[in-house]
């Protein structure tokens, strides 16, 4: 029989086998502990306030939670203070965030995150959005012209709009194509609409007045906007009424509640829309008058004497509380037409020629000589960068904004000549003569003379638009332009004798407002 030869292994001691007893218990319990444990769960996440308005401010995001010790809130874009880390062992996690202003013109949106972290791991993210808007829509409405004649016309509206994304133009009383939606997308920039609007002539003798309504919207919200442009019936003049001033010589309106009127005593009569009022102190030396007088606003106005000595003649300026003299030397001026207070021209004569000065607001510049030497000499600007001028020799002129033109001979060779020019624009200009005799200009070139008078020695004309001028004469008469055609002469100022006491000026700021000055103080007003 073969022999079997048995192996005693060695015993293991007490320790050892005390530790391996105690892997095999503890190893296994950890790792199925683990196993076990839920992961967490965001259940919900909300915020207090889902819109903001463009100013910003706080709102509270409350998250509830499973399963989880610690939360971290998060942004995109980011705002302060986040990422931001809180405990939500109750099973709720809450932060306040305060989000910046928006000054832009779309909404900002703002995307927060929050995950959850516990003993089974970390959950899904869960999201909830914030928005803040744009500022509301900005916009300005304007209606030009000022105000339109009984026939109708053409009203243009203006709006400057910024922040916005759709428009819609509506009138009342209703007009035919509106209301309309415009095209008006602009971001924080403004930008500008137009938009032309056919207005019917009256059907009765009271002015219709039509509102314009711009509704403007936006990310923002929504904004209206309103213009107002008005079809008048035809101007008619009141009774004469005393300024209080002496032989009045020129008159200035910018508006129905602002006019200046000079004298030839030196003073200046002011209207504030319901009186006349006349300083007790005279700009001028004694026998020195005022000769001319030019307004763009109740706050500037400069007026010119006829005073030809040493210095020269003298120019008082109107600031909106007093006057102030600023001499123009080595000129008999006769006309000033201003377009701000940074630009006037005034023209006058020497004997060796009319010659013409430009105003900047502080100063004079050099004098240009604009023609031959001429017993009278108008001017009109319609901007600084165009003026015309007429004179006794019959001639015409226009300024570029950097030089003079050639005198071009309009009007030769009269008894009456040239004696009045008005320009509302650069393309249109009316001058007339004492004869009555009307010059258009279009831009480009002078029209023939065109009989609107007979020898009533017209001294003034204001025209408003191509379409309405007024001219005052010497007779006390006045006569009306609408579209190209001349009223007859109308007498308002019956007491007065040709040549001598009648008007010597007229300025019309609007189509339902025109003033009119005699030589015995007096003015007439016309409205529509």
């Amino acid at each position: 029989m073969a022999r079997t030869s048995l192996r005693t292994r060695a015993p293991i001691p007490a320790v050892v086998a005390a530790a391996l007893a105690m892997l095999s218990v503890s190893v296994p319990a950890a790792s199925a502990a683990a196993a076990h444990a839920p992961r967490p769960v965001i259940k919900s996440l909300r915020a207090s306030k889902t819109a903001l308005s463009d100013s910003g401010g706080k709102t509270t995001l409350t998250g509830s939670v499973r399963y989880a010790s610690s939360c971290e809130f998060a942004s995109k874009p980011t705002v302060h203070g986040l990422p931001g880390k809180v405990s939500c062992r109750s099973g709720r996690a809450t932060e306040t965030v305060r989000l910046p202003a928006n000054s832009g013109a779309t909404t900002v949106t703002y995307r927060f995150a929050l995950t959850a972290t516990g003993k089974g791991g970390t959950s899904k993210p869960d999201h909830v959005t914030v928005r803040v808007l744009p500022p509301p829509p900005s916009a300005a409405l304007s209606a030009s012209p000022d105000g339109l004649i009984s026939t109708g016309g053409t009203a243009t509206l203006t709006a400057t709009v910024s922040r916005s994304a759709n428009c819609e133009l509506s009138v009342t009383p209703a007009v035919a194509g509106l209301p309309v939606s415009l095209p008006c997308a602009a971001r924080v920039k403004p930008v500008s609409v137009t938009e032309s609007v056919a207005l019917p002539s009256l059907t009765g003798s009271a002015a219709v007045a039509y509102t314009f309504t711009l509704k403007v919207t936006g990310a923002g919200g929504t904004v209206a906007t309103t213009a107002t442009q008005t079809v008048w019936p035809d101007i008619k003049f009141g009774s004469l009424a005393s300024t209080g001033a002496g032989s009045l010589t020129d008159v200035s309106c910018t508006s129905p509640t602002f006019c200046a009127a000079t004298d030839t005593a030196g003073s200046v009569a002011m209207f504030n829309g319901s009186k006349w009022s006349v300083p007790s102190t005279t700009l001028t030396a004694p026998g020195v008058a005022l000769v001319s007088v030019s307004c763009t606003s109740p706050k500037f106005c400069m007026a010119v004497d006829d005073q030809n000595g040493a210095y020269g003649s003298g120019v008082y300026v109107w600031n909106g509380s007093y006057w102030s003299t600023t001499p123009l030397p080595g000129n008999y001026l006769t006309s000033v037409s201003c377009t701000s207070p940074t630009f006037c021209m005034a023209l006058g004569n020497l004997n060796t020629g009319v010659f013409a000065s430009e105003w900047n607001g502080h100063s004079w510049g050099t004098q240009t000589q604009v023609d031959s030497p001429a017993a009278n000499v108008a001017v009109s600007c319609a901007s600084p960068t165009f003026c015309a001028a007429v004179d006794a020799n019959g001639d015409a002129t226009t300024f570029n904004g950097t030089s003079w033109g050639t005198p071009d001979p309009i009007d030769p060779g009269v008894i009456q000549p040239l004696t009045t020019v008005s320009c509302p624009t650069s393309t249109f200009c009316t001058a007339m003569d004492g004869f009555g005799q009307a010059f258009t200009f279009d831009g480009s070139a002078w029209s023939a003379a065109v009989g609107v008078e007979n020898s009533a020695g017209v001294t003034s004309v204001s025209c408003l638009s191509s379409s309405f001028c007024v001219a005052a004469d010497l007779s006390g008469n006045v006569v009306t332009e609408y579209d190209g055609t001349w009223s007859a002469p109308v007498n308002i100022d019956p007491q007065s004798d040709s040549n001598f006491y009648g008007f010597a000026g007229i300025s019309c700021p609007a189509v339902a407002f025109c003033a009119a000055v005699d030589e015995l103080g007096n003015v007439a007003l016309g409205t529509g």
